[in-house]
């Protein structure tokens, strides 16, 4: 463990889209039980719902192509 860990821990967003991490290293500095784990395993759940839920709310509402019917 190096001085200042703590603000070495990534957090469970990440800049790229879409992915996220959850390690036992961001537990720190609690207990790394397995109470911790499943907690933070449900927080990085909920923002993958959340960003999947986003997506689809998203592609349902994008404006499809309007068919033109020309008279011939």
């Amino acid at each position: 463990m190096t001085k200042y860990y703590s603000r070495q821990i990534p957090q469970v967003e990440t800049p790229l889209k879409n992915f996220f991490i959850s390690t036992m290293a961001q537990v720190y500095p609690e207990d790394r039980g397995t109470n911790y784990a499943i907690r933070d395993g449900r927080k990085a759940g909920q923002l993958v719902a959340e960003a999947i839920r986003n997506e689809q709310w998203a592609a349902a509402n994008r404006r499809k192509p309007v068919a033109v019917l020309k008279r011939i």
